[in-house]
């Protein structure tokens, strides 16, 4: 072997004995899953609930639609761009039980049309991109105080469409 044979091999071996010495590169950290991107946008969405219908309306009284709207409206811009393809925003409505299940069912769907209106009005949304959904009294909660108006409300949700 000759001396340029020599050199040439022991830069080879040096070579690969530094690049196994040497840490892995760092992998970039795994893109979420959409789900978990869904799961994440419902969780911030869950803060934006609007409470405070009085029995059997549909329409929020505009003082507390002001005082909603002062978060409520840049939490959801926030999350609009996020949403990923084949989901939809939806705004979904809740009554209470009184008056029985066609009536609670009425009244919710009413809340979340009422308030789908507003957004694509107050933001320019295009109208494809929010849609409704009635829980009527699906999601019927009852705190300790036994008070149901937490009943009468509209969340927003992310969903597959």
């Amino acid at each position: 072997m000759t001396q340029l044979s020599k050199k040439i091999l022991f830069l080879i071996l040096f070579s690969l004995f530094i690049s196994c010495a040497s840490d892995p590169p760092a992998k970039a950290p795994a893109s979420p899953s959409e789900e978990e991107i869904v799961s994440r946008l419902n969780r911030e969405l869950a803060a934006l609930e609007i409470q405070g219908y009085a029995p059997n309306q549909t329409v929020l009284p505009e003082s507390l639609y002001q005082k909603w709207a002062t978060k409520g409206i840049e939490g959801i811009k926030k999350v609009l761009p996020e949403i990923p393809n084949g989901y939809v925003f939806a705004a979904t409505g809740h009554a209470d039980p009184y008056g029985g299940e066609a009536m609670a069912s009425r009244i919710a769907q009413g809340r979340a049309d009422n308030m789908r209106a507003r957004l694509i009005k107050v933001l320019g949304l295009d109208p494809n991109k929010i849609t409704t959904k009635n829980y009527s009294t699906q999601k019927f909660t009852q705190k300790k105080d036994n008070s149901i108006s937490q009943n009468r409300r509209v969340e927003f949700e992310v969903l597959k469409k």
